[in-house]
């Protein structure tokens, strides 16, 4: 066992944590993606989404909605309609109202609220009523050694870190520029994140995070182009400044711009169309599989998050196989009581509760 300095502590981080310095949990997005993505006077698809919402409270017995859980029974609406189409006596285009159309409409709603996703949490982490003082005594306790494993887009956690003179990386080829701080995994990307064609990157804006190296293409063969992780690169912006300037480009001024580097809402997350997630999710394993201490805070473990259950539960089987455990696994939430049954089914270990919002947190209390 290592000394008390040294030893691995892992910290995984959900919406929960960041909701302390005043972001959006999940249930909060889903109207604020709605009111930026669709018109008021775009009635069709206002009237689908007064339906849509009007069935999910019916079916909750609650009007907030968890936007993960929108997109995913969406999706399964867009489903619906694709399948009702067998029973229409036109074709798929003959029309507005076909059933085709319906469902063409309902992704149309989707991919709008998807891409309004990053400029409503970077308006919301720019805003006045973000408070960082949360997040500063968070990583004020953390030392080099330590990862931080987040399902967050923003970046409050690197900007605390950077405010506070401390090194870090996201485990990516970042590593080269910052080797000995702390690492940040963001297993779901991030809204300082962009993907380039391969070689269009300007390195004085941007910090490479991820470049597929292929054994084969360097002998001369052409790579397919439906290889994403091989024609695309993963790069992280440096300056906050220039985000929003990014975000203003996406709509087609420069196309070959995809932004950002971000994985879609809903129980199936395409992380494979995010260059550099196999790395991240297979770091996080890794960092798992070593630690002594594992915090969860903040993160609910939610049927949506389904991907990282059977992240956590692969970890726990090896680690149970090998008979080398954590030796602290806590789980930080006000709601800690409603959560842990989950987390003891995944770990098939003890959790020790602390119902607490990560802003009450006494942090240098806790890690000693």
């Amino acid at each position: 066992m290592g000394s008390s300095f040294n030893r691995k502590r892992v910290f995984v981080l959900g919406a929960g944590f960041s909701k302390g310095a005043g972001l959006p949990l999940a249930t909060d997005l889903s109207k604020m993606l709605i009111e930026d993505a669709i018109y008021p006077d775009d009635q069709d698809k206002q009237v689908w989404l007064s339906g849509f919402l009007e069935q999910l409270k019916w079916i909750k017995g609650d009007s907030r909605i968890n936007v993960e859980e929108l997109f995913h029974l969406a999706g399964l609406q867009v489903e619906r309609w694709k399948m009702h189409q067998q029973c229409s006596p036109v074709g798929r285009t003959f029309g507005p109202c076909t059933p085709h159309n319906k469902a063409e409409m309902i992704e149309c709603i989707l991919e709008a609220m998807t891409e309004s996703l990053p400029r409503v949490i970077w308006r919301e982490q720019q805003s006045s009523k973000c408070d960082l003082s949360p997040i500063k005594r968070f990583t004020d306790c953390l030392k080099p050694s330590d990862v931080v494993v987040s399902f967050n887009y923003d970046t409050l956690v690197e900007r605390s870190l950077e405010n506070s003179g401390k090194s870090w990386n996201h485990g990516l080829k970042d590593v080269d520029e910052s080797p000995h701080g702390v690492t940040v995994l963001k297993l779901h990307g991030s809204v300082d994140w962009l993907l380039l064609k391969r070689g269009t990157g300007n390195s004085k804006r941007l910090t490479l995070l991820y470049s597929k190296k292929d054994s084969n293409a360097d002998s001369g063969n052409e790579a397919p182009a439906e290889e994403v992780e091989f024609h695309w690169e993963l790069w992280r912006i440096n300056e906050e400044r220039d985000v929003a300037a990014e975000m203003d480009r996406q709509d087609g001024l420069t196309r070959y711009i995809s932004f950002p580097g971000m994985s879609t809402l809903g129980i199936r997350k395409q992380l494979a169309l995010l260059p550099g997630s196999g790395l991240l999710w297979s770091g996080a394993e890794k960092e798992l599989l070593d630690a002594e201490e594992i915090y969860v805070v903040g993160f609910s473990l939610a049927p949506f998050d389904a991907m990282t259950r059977m992240l956590f539960a692969a970890v726990m089987q090896e680690r149970h196989t090998r008979n080398q455990l954590p030796t602290k696994l806590r789980l930080i939430d006000p709601n800690a009581d409603d959560l842990v049954k989950d987390y003891r089914s995944v770990f098939h270990l003890p959790f020790t509760v602390i119902r607490s919002l990560s802003q009450d947190v006494d942090w240098t209390s806790l890690l000693g």
